[in-house]
């Protein structure tokens, strides 16, 4: 990602630190006026900084914008994601699930999943339309079976990570029409040819039926 200029950052910085600042306090010691100002116009042509009566301040967009920085050098910081992923069975003990379409594991098997969406009016609703647009499947009675942190390393150092709320349902097969390239697989096809977030989410699963909702944390190497 390119550096945003030095002048910008540091007009952000100070919002970031206070509610409102006034043109003074934005400039940076030593810089231009005219530096200043050109840049200064520059975040609120973007939509981050906006000049109010009191003073100026973050956007809506600003703060979003802020919100995923680095406090330390105003960088993009990596972050895990939040996911759901939703395991169906049917009365048959088979799931449905497709082959990974992305790295990583791309090929191997998985359960529907998608990141949460900033517009899903809540984490149930976003496995209920991750399963509409992964599966075919119109389901609503999804349960909420537990949480589970997965984390892929290499030469011991996080690649990427991801929070996932993992749903359940059991249905009979004759209920849902799903969409090509989404079967039916038995626990044992599961188990060995899965990628690893959906193995263990399997495995958990069978471990805690009857019981409370699960929390588990999860590495798995990519070396």
């Amino acid at each position: 990602m390119e550096r945003r200029h030095f002048i910008q950052r540091h007009i952000i910085g100070v919002l970031m630190d206070t509610k409102y600042a006034r043109f003074r306090d934005m400039r940076p010691e030593g810089v231009d006026s005219n530096a200043y100002s050109y840049h200064l116009t520059a975040v609120q042509k973007e939509k981050l900084v906006q000049k109010t009566s009191d003073g100026y301040t973050l956007t809506i967009r600003g703060l979003s914008y802020v919100d995923v920085l680095s406090s330390e050098n105003q960088q993009p910081r990596p972050q895990p994601k939040i996911m759901t992923l939703i395991v169906i069975e049917n009365e048959y003990g088979h799931f449905a699930a497709c082959q990974k379409e992305r790295q990583p594991f791309i090929g191997q098997l998985t359960f529907a999943c998608g990141k949460l969406h900033m517009d899903d009016s809540s984490i149930k609703q976003s496995a209920l339309r991750e399963v509409r647009e992964k599966t075919g499947a119109l389901v609503s009675d999804l349960r909420h079976a537990g949480d589970c942190y997965i984390a892929l390393t290499h030469d011991r150092h996080v690649v990427m990570n991801a929070l996932m709320h993992v749903f359940y349902i059991k249905i009979p097969m004759s209920s849902l029409h799903l969409l090509p390239g989404v079967q039916w697989y038995p626990y044992d096809q599961i188990m060995d040819g899965a990628a690893p977030a959906t193995r263990r989410v399997t495995e958990l699963l069978r471990e805690s039926i009857g019981a409370h909702r699960f929390f588990d944390e999860y590495s798995e190497s990519l070396d």
